[in-house]
């Protein structure tokens, strides 16, 4: 008859288990350091793929809903605002790519908007989309309200007024 695990040995091999795997930081680009050659290629690469699906860029998140593309397939226009893949800083044109291990269509969700279309979700899970710690999501998502409060005192409104109501008071 073979000795049982101590205590110490189970909970270590579930912590072991449960331990979320190391995740990568995301990875800048400098459009400034690319050639304009090589951007022309990479475009030129890029617009015969999007012509091989056919219908042209979507112009509506309701164009996107109807093809599926952000729910029931991974969105191939990684140049859109919305998709998770990568951001485009507007001033500097630089690209950072939140998950530089995986490839587009691995991403478990492609698009901001296919996820704000099911509402509510956890800081958690939104920094799991985009590739950042729970606390650095609180810390926009309030730097966001704050920004929002100010343009709204400017116009005599408030932030409670548009927030629903079990979120009043927050």
């Amino acid at each position: 008859m073979s000795a049982l695990p101590s205590l110490e040995d189970v909970t270590l091999a579930l912590l072991a288990d449960a331990a979320p795997p190391p995740r990568s930081r995301g990875a800048s680009i400098s459009v400034a350091r690319l050639s304009k050659r090589a951007l022309r290629a990479d475009a030129d690469e890029y617009a015969e793929e999007l012509e091989a699906l056919g219908e042209g860029r979507p112009q509506t998140y309701g164009d996107c809903e109807a093809r599926g593309l952000g729910t029931a397939l991974a969105c191939p226009y990684l140049a859109c605002k919305h998709h998770l893949y990568l951001d485009v800083h507007e001033r500097t044109g630089s690209i950072k790519l939140n998950f530089p291990d995986l490839e587009p269509w691995d991403l478990p969700e492609t698009c901001a908007l296919a996820v704000a279309n099911r509402g509510g979700t956890t800081l958690e899970d939104v920094g799991a989309l985009v590739n950042l710690t729970r606390e650095r999501v609180r810390q926009v998502e309030l730097a966001s309200h704050d920004a929002l409060r100010r343009v709204l005192d400017g116009g005599g409104l408030r932030l409670e007024d548009l927030l629903p109501e079990g979120r009043r008071g927050a």
